[in-house]
């Protein structure tokens, strides 16, 4: 199996079992998408009972940082303006580190983030759990983890 291969096999892996977590959390339906390749989000998360939304952008891999682009974060911002009925919405950025890093052995690390800006930016996170949005000018912001708004719905992945 090819590298590019392996890469897509992990992040459908990524994108299944998130799905299944946040389907275990009474009233919330998270579903697959499709992603990128048909200019959707990964995951759409609806709890019906609270009028919330969540849209999420996955990347997984095994390097010491993950990007996602300011014109994936614009896709999220998009679809919660689509979904605007629902009287909570919000864009997750979720990364997955694979345990075989570059630099030798390391563990597994899985992190989720918030992002509360109205205007689309680069995002980088870290292998360390860092993960900063592009303000222009050089400059980056701290992201707001996810559990920080969403409580122990992320509990349990590792």
């Amino acid at each position: 199996m090819g590298r590019r291969s392996v890469s897509r096999s992990r992040g459908y892996a990524f994108e299944s079992g998130l799905t299944r977590q946040i389907n275990r959390n009474d009233g919330w339906y998270a579903a697959r998408l499709g992603g990128t390749t048909v200019e959707l989000p990964d995951i759409i998360a609806i709890h019906n009972g609270r009028s919330m939304v969540q849209v999420y952008e996955l990347k997984s891999g095994l390097d010491g940082a993950l990007y996602v682009p300011a014109h994936q974060v614009r896709r999220c911002l998009d679809w919660c303006d689509i979904l605007r009925a629902y009287g909570s919405r919000g864009v997750v950025l979720s990364f997955r580190f694979h345990a075989a890093g570059r630099n030798g052995r390391r563990p597994k690390k899985e992190y989720h983030f918030v992002y509360a800006l109205a205007h689309a930016a680069d995002v980088k996170c870290h292998y360390d759990g860092m993960c900063k949005v592009s303000l222009g000018d050089g400059r980056w912001s701290d992201l707001v983890p996810a559990d920080e708004f969403y409580g122990d719905m992320f509990s349990g992945r590792a």
